[in-house]
């Protein structure tokens, strides 16, 4: 595995890392649900809020997404086509 790769591969624990732990807060009030973009740490929650899981899934597609595309442009193979 060549140092591209490596890079790529850490940068995108570190990006998974971020976030899991920093999650986007979906606030509850009156039975009504509403999502605004507050982020914050996972073990410091907000009174009304529930974490808003489907964006945190999202944010995990999109920097996989990404990742792998990047691994697929660093490969020398694919370059040399």
């Amino acid at each position: 595995m060549n140092n591209t790769r490596k890079i790529i591969i850490i940068v995108y624990f570190i990006l998974v890392a971020i976030a899991t732990i920093y999650v986007p807060w979906r606030f509850v009030t009156e039975g009504k649900e509403f999502s605004i973009n507050y982020y914050t740490l996972i073990w410091s929650p907000l009174s009304p809020a529930v974490v808003d899981f489907q964006r945190v899934i999202l944010e995990l597609i999109s920097i996989t997404a990404i990742a792998g595309i990047a691994l697929l442009l660093g490969d020398p193979k694919f370059r040399k086509k």
